[in-house]
């Protein structure tokens, strides 16, 4: 695991984060120098139902910006000055939290999983995440942590994979850890 302690070689205090925190400006270090930049922050809705980290960004080709969060979708279509929070909780369509991407047709990919040994499911939304489609079904159990898509549009899954993976072309790893490469049909 990557630690963040002593990033651009300096030590960052909790003083100095806490300060940061309650400020408009970012630490960054590099080469040993801890220099202050100006940031505007705006502030996103805190989701309930996850861990405060957990926001994962995602850029549609039409350069919209969807904020994605376990239960909420927020979107901003000025490059993040301002941003409308979809209530899209993901548990009302019997997902368990978003792995969102966005393909080249601006429509949204999310993958789920109903349990750790069934298959993963690839949905397809027109609608900003109002209704889904399923549109594929990937036979190999494991639990996707992250989702990546390409200009090609092959989604990579990043996870806890279970079972023969080999069967999959460009899939690598163990009974504990896989890389996947699918393209939808």
């Amino acid at each position: 695991m990557l630690s963040t302690e002593n990033m651009g070689g300096v030590v960052v205090t909790p003083s100095q984060l806490g300060e940061m925190q309650a400020d408009d400006y970012i630490l960054h270090a590099r080469d040993s120098v801890l220099n202050k930049v100006p940031v505007e922050r705006i502030r996103m809705p805190l989701d309930p139902h996850a861990h405060y980290q957990g926001l994962n960004f995602v850029l549609a080709p039409d350069s919209t910006i969807y904020a994605v969060q376990q239960t909420i979708i927020s979107k901003s279509a000025d490059g993040g000055k301002s941003w409308e929070h979809l209530n899209t909780d993901s548990s009302a369509f019997g997902f368990n939290g978003w792995l969102l991407q966005a393909n080249n047709h601006g429509q949204l990919i999310n993958v789920s999983q109903q349990g750790e040994e069934s298959a993963i499911t690839v949905w397809l939304s027109d609608d900003e995440g109002q209704t889904w489609g399923q549109t594929s079904e990937i036979d190999v159990a494991g639990f996707p942590r992250h989702i990546s898509l390409d200009g090609e549009e092959i989604l990579t899954f990043i996870g806890s994979c279970y079972g023969d993976v080999s069967k999959w072309e460009n899939a690598t790893g163990n009974s504990h850890f896989c890389v996947i490469r699918w393209r939808p049909v």
